[in-house]
């Protein structure tokens, strides 16, 4: 593995598909496994982990994972309808990462922030932000039907 520091708090690993071998972890790399290597890769006594938010772009022979020691708070919010997705949406700024997921007839949406931001509290007009701590997170992805994986907020504005 190779790590390579990027600015103050993110860092890229390229792991080969051997050394996914190696390491017991299948090239059908999930964001568990990404977090994994993250931890192995990063030397003893380097930041906490704590607001972890990994990417994974494969290549032919190797895999690059990203990963940015985040600062700013993830927020979740559940909209009862399209309509007040769409409205709430709109009061956003430009996101680090925002995702959005279905749950039956509501909508789930995922956002962090760009370092020293936050989401508007006026967001919460249109929906309810659910309290749900970032290590369940990836449980929640696994649970819910994906609609938009990346850039969800500025997906849905330029469409809308």
């Amino acid at each position: 593995m190779n790590v390579q520091t990027v600015g103050r708090d993110s860092y890229l690993v390229t792991v080969t598909r051997d050394e996914l071998c190696c390491l017991d972890i299948s090239p059908d790399l999930t964001e568990g496994d990404a977090v994994r290597i993250i931890r192995m890769a990063l030397p003893d006594g380097a930041e906490p982990l704590s607001g972890l938010f990994v990417e994974v772009y494969p290549g032919r022979d190797e895999f690059m994972v990203f990963a940015r020691i985040g600062g700013s708070v993830t927020a979740v919010y559940r909209f009862s309808g399209f309509e007040d997705l769409l409205a709430g949406v709109k009061l956003c700024p430009d996101m680090f990462r925002s995702e959005l997921y279905r749950d039956g007839g509501r909508y789930i949406l995922i956002m962090t922030p760009w370092e020293g931001a936050d989401v508007p509290t006026a967001v919460g007009e249109y929906g309810d932000r659910l309290q749900i701590s970032e290590s369940l997170l990836p449980h929640l992805r696994e649970q819910l039907q994906c609609v938009i994986r990346r850039d969800a907020v500025s997906k849905l504005c330029g469409a809308f």
